[in-house]
């Protein structure tokens, strides 16, 4: 007899659950992969597992960017400081993506922060501070930021 299929609720839960567990993989590969897939999926429940992956991967840019990128597409506020503080002193790439993360989020408590990246040493800091300013600053009637 075969066996009934779960359903897709507890399915996609398994699959999160390995996700994440997949963050402490020792391939790095796999880390960064696990670390796209939850932010693809936007998956809420990952997020505690991807700022503790953050801190446990402090070394290594590539998966840092993938998991700063996967926290952006997320958007949940829990990882507001961990993007700001990634955007302040990071790699270089991180810095970029903890930008546009901070864009995508929408919250307007990362307008000093992007403010303050404006001032970076990398132009694509700077460029990617002023998208992402633009995105949170309300525009007034005659199209100026306020």
């Amino acid at each position: 007899m075969e066996r009934e299929k779960e359903p897709a609720s507890q399915e996609s839960t398994g699959y999160v659950d390995k996700l994440m567990a997949a963050l402490d993989h020792p391939d790095p590969t796999v880390r960064l992969n696990a670390a796209h897939i939850l932010g693809e999926k936007k998956a809420v429940r990952g997020v505690p597992a991807l700022i503790e992956a953050y801190r446990r991967n402090i070394i290594d840019p590539y998966i840092l960017k993938e998991i700063v990128w996967a926290l952006g597409e997320i958007g949940d506020p829990r990882a507001f400081d961990l993007l700001a503080s990634a955007l302040r002193r990071s790699f270089l790439l991180v810095r970029v993506e903890a930008a546009k993360s901070l864009g995508k989020m929408g919250d307007i408590r990362a307008i000093p922060i992007l403010e303050e990246a404006t001032g970076d040493i990398n132009v694509s800091v700077r460029e990617e501070a002023q998208k992402a300013l633009a995105k949170l600053r309300p525009v007034n009637r005659r199209g100026d930021f306020v």
